[in-house]
């Protein structure tokens, strides 16, 4: 490999000196994986946020949810768009564009009270064929692929909440 060890142990330095600290790193005992293992999902309407929530569980709680006493409480509302983006010349359709978008607020499981809210939104697309059995699979996959982006940004932001809070900043 052209990188040279003392090339990687400059690029360590300057990147401590810059101030720099990972998302999942703890700092004073503290760390975003905990706080986001203490955070408990609401129920998600629809079936979209079934998968969505069950997402979110893996990736908020990978060890479980009862490894954690539970702190936090999510709520999560989940829109959709269905659209048709691709008219074909006998004036049919042919590929479709699914938008998910979602709001949601973490709060205090004691109190209620709100820290943090977001958004999170993503547009998957799907062909419409002849075959009605394929195009609704098709859009069930847009569904379940959309839940999970969803729910990894939703995770992201989150941390980056968490890591914030813990830093004291």
């Amino acid at each position: 490999m052209w990188w040279s060890r003392t090339t990687v142990i400059g690029v360590l330095l300057l990147t401590a000196a810059c101030g720099f600290q990972p998302l999942y790193g703890k700092k004073d005992g503290k760390a975003a994986p905990d706080d986001l293992a203490a955070t408990r999902i609401n129920i998600i309407a629809d079936r979209t946020g079934q998968q969505l929530r069950n997402d979110l569980q893996v990736e908020l709680t990978p060890k479980g949810a009862s490894a954690v006493e539970q702190k936090y409480e999510l709520q999560v509302k989940l829109n959709e768009n269905l659209n048709q983006v691709a008219i074909a010349k006998d004036e049919t359709t042919s590929r479709a564009s699914l938008e998910i978008i979602s709001t949601f607020t973490l709060a205090k499981l004691q109190d209620g009270a709100p820290l943090f809210s977001g958004a999170s939104r993503v547009t998957m697309s799907y062909n419409i064929t002849t075959s009605g059995f394929a195009t609704v699979s098709a859009e069930q996959d847009a569904r379940r692929r959309g839940a999970r982006v969803i729910a990894e940004d939703m995770k992201l932001q989150l941390a980056a909440y968490f890591n914030k809070l813990n830093s004291g900043k």
